[in-house]
Order: structure tokens, then C-alpha cells, then sequence
């Protein structure tokens, strides 16, 4: 069976649109330190710099940025939970 209906564009944001940044606060753009207890990815620095020319780039057009902090348990039991 063949639909004739035809395929139409949608906008890519609808209504008002937000940033939400995940794990990124003040001291993101600074080295890492030695006791961290999840190692960094190699390119941390490069991704968070790319990711504030977006953070910027909403801020400079009005769109409102959320920070926001994924936090687990000491023992990291729940570590990796988010994508069950």
C-alpha cells in the first residue's frame, strides 16, 4: 500500500528552545585534577570548548542555558545506570 500523503519538513525548534548542559560547571575548563575518580576522556578540553562556543552562541541569542550535575553514589554502583 502506498501513502499519498506528502512527506513535509518540520522545523527542527519548535516553541522556545533551552541548552541543558550536562556536567559542565566553572571548573570544567580547568586541568584535571589528580584524584579524580573517573578518568577524563583525552579530548575533554577540546569537547568543552566546543561546547561553550554553543553555550555562548545561546547566550549571545537569548536562548536560556541549564546547568545541570549527574551525580552517583561513592561506591559508583549506579555508574552507567542512565543507559539501561
Amino acid at each position: 500500500m502506498t501513502s499519498s500523503i506528502p512527506i513535509v519538513a518540520k522545523p527542527i525548534i519548535v516553541g522556545k528552545p533551552a541548552i541543558v548542559v550536562v556536567d559542565i560547571q566553572k571548573n570544567g575548563f580547568v586541568s584535571d585534577p589528580a584524584n579524580e575518580r573517573l578518568p577524563f576522556m583525552s579530548d575533554t578540553a577540546e569537547r568543552f570548548l566546543r561546547a561553550k562556543t554553543v553555550i555562548d552562541a545561546a547566550r549571545a541569542n537569548n536562548v536560556p542555558v541549564i546547568f545541570i550535575q549527574e551525580a552517583h553514589r561513592d561506591d559508583m554502583i549506579d555508574f552507567g545506570r542512565e543507559l539501561d
